[in-house]
């Protein structure tokens, strides 16, 4: 349908029909990220328990079942270094996050996210 008022180009660009299939678009991180989430289903159902802050960061652990899941959220601007809660995590793929993994340490980018799996 012809809308009735202009839309600005910045909106055209936005447009689903632009980003569908660009891998670095917005919809497609969400999508990827929804298909994630939807294989754990301790992110929807599980408990909540939040750990100690570190910097900019969120931590808490999602637990259902015998699944334990770890969340960490980079709220900040630039990156940060995330020490691990203690036990032994396995560092989930496939939510289009990127972060570098050392040992008991996490350095997360800038709005970044690290979602762990309890061994």
């Amino acid at each position: 349908v012809k809308p009735w008022l202009p839309v600005p180009v910045e909106h055209i660009l936005r447009a689903v029909s632009v980003q569908q299939g660009d891998e670095n678009s917005v919809l497609e991180h969400y999508r990827r990220f929804i298909a994630f989430r939807k294989q754990y289903p301790a992110f929807a159902k599980g408990e909540i328990e939040f750990e100690d802050p570190q910097d900019d960061a969120l931590i808490f652990t999602r637990e259902f079942g015998n699944e334990t899941l770890l969340c960490i959220f980079n709220m900040g601007p630039a990156e940060t270094n995330v020490t691990l809660p203690a036990g032994e995590w396995q560092a989930l793929t496939g939510h289009g996050f990127t972060s570098n993994n050392y040992g008991d340490k996490i350095d997360i980018p800038a709005w970044g996210a690290y979602f762990a799996r309890l061994a």
